[in-house]
């Protein structure tokens, strides 16, 4: 077992870095690397904080890449220990961010160093590239792809660099894809009047209830006309309902409990398929728009916006050559084949694959089973044969024609 690689996870678990304050862990990793005689480039820019540690100096690139961002914790859900207070019990570190992400980070780096003493160090470069925000916006990769791309000194191309975007999988799987992302605020108003004569109003609760209602279909109309053999499929999924509601103590009433409700909104969270979230979301903006205008009524006035910029996915054939290489990879140092599948959540990929570079979109040490929630944790050992992968992969790639 790697005693120092475990004292590195465990200082970067016990640094706070909940998305926003990540400043402090990426100095301290800033200042490691370059005592390792790694290169650091660090990138402050519109409140955020990367930083890229080179190892190596030839051309043929690999840039693993993860986030050192975490979730805001509540303390008094953990038992095993507190979230900053990272605790080994039998093969696991419990802490938060030990799965997602700073036992992937730290995994790399560990390759990184490897790498850097190895023959292969001369014909190309690891480039670990460590990004904050990812849980909240994913501003960090947004920043920093376009800054290490046009780098003077980094010398990128893009179309002949592996990047590998890490998340937990356990090792064992490998993740060829995310779904696009865009949430949506839809809002009803109608005509409020006395709830004992309803035809003299228009009911927007009811009107909310009749859109949701033919969402399915809709759904299943999308995945007819344009079906992905990658991500499978496009979901709609209602994740917020108002009408007439209020809060009085604790509870959250009606507010006029004898008055028909003339306004009411609701939030649709949209996961995409490649054909929707392909060319700036086009094809879905198209046909959402599409079944708006058609859940037109007289009395009623219908709006609709998107919340937050969309957030495009990512996809990869599994017969792709990165893909087989990291397969390779993944079956000499662990001894297994791994599966593959795709990501639930967004990610980053899609900043990469966007700007030109060939991604896996997720693989990495760590459970993404037990990710966000009191008492995560990751297997001491994956730590380790993460860092054999990361590195393996790097080297063939780097005597790859």
């Amino acid at each position: 077992m790697n005693t120092n690689l475990i004292s590195f996870t465990q200082r970067l678990v016990a640094t706070p870095s909940t998305s926003g304050n990540e400043s402090k862990v990426m100095a301290f990793i800033g200042h490691w690397a370059k005592q390792r005689g790694l290169q650091v480039f660090p990138q402050h820019k519109r409140g955020f904080t990367n930083i890229a540690c080179v190892a190596g100096e030839g051309e043929r690139i690999v840039i693993l890449t993860t986030h050192l961002d975490t979730v805001e914790p509540d303390p008094k859900l953990w038992k095993k220990t507190k979230p900053y207070s990272p605790r080994i019990i039998g093969d696991k570190l419990y802490g938060l961010g030990a799965s997602d992400a700073k036992g992937v980070a730290a995994s790399m780096l560990w390759a990184a160093l490897s790498f850097q003493e190895s023959p292969e160090a001369k014909k190309g470069r690891i480039i670990v590239v460590l990004v904050s925000d990812e849980e909240r916006t994913g501003g960090g990769s947004e920043l920093v792809v376009p800054f290490l791309k046009q780098h003077p000194s980094l010398r990128i191309i893009p179309k002949s660099t592996a990047v590998i975007v890490g998340e937990p999988t356990n090792l064992t799987e490998i993740s060829l894809g995310s779904r696009g992302n865009v949430f949506i605020s839809v809002t009803i108003h109608g005509k409020s009047v006395h709830s004992s004569r309803p035809k003299d109003g228009k009911n927007a609760a009811q009107k909310a209830a009749s859109i949701i209602s033919q969402i399915p279909d809709f759904i299943k109309i999308l995945n007819g006309q344009h079906p992905d053999p990658i991500l499978h499929g496009t979901d709609l999924t209602v994740t917020s309902l108002s009408s007439n509601l209020g809060i009085v103590g604790d509870s959250i009433v009606a507010t006029k409990l004898n008055t028909l409700p003339g306004e009411a909104s609701l939030t649709l969270d949209c996961r995409l398929s490649q054909p929707y979230f392909q060319n700036s979301f086009r094809l879905f903006w198209k046909e959402f728009n599409k079944f708006m205008a058609n859940q037109q009524e007289a009395g009623f006035k219908l709006a609709w916006k998107k919340i937050h910029p969309e957030v495009a996915g990512h996809a990869i054939k599994q017969l792709n050559p990165l893909v087989q290489l990291l397969t390779q990879a993944i079956s000499r140092e662990t001894g297994r084949k791994p599966s593959y599948r795709v990501a639930m959540g967004a990610n980053d990929a899609s900043f990469w694959a966007e700007a030109g570079f060939q991604v896996i979109n997720e693989y990495g040490p760590g459970n993404s089973k037990i990710i966000h929630q009191p008492d995560e944790w990751i297997n001491l050992s994956q730590l380790e044969k993460g860092t054999r992968v990361y590195l393996s992969f790097s080297k063939k790639w780097s005597n790859k024609a």
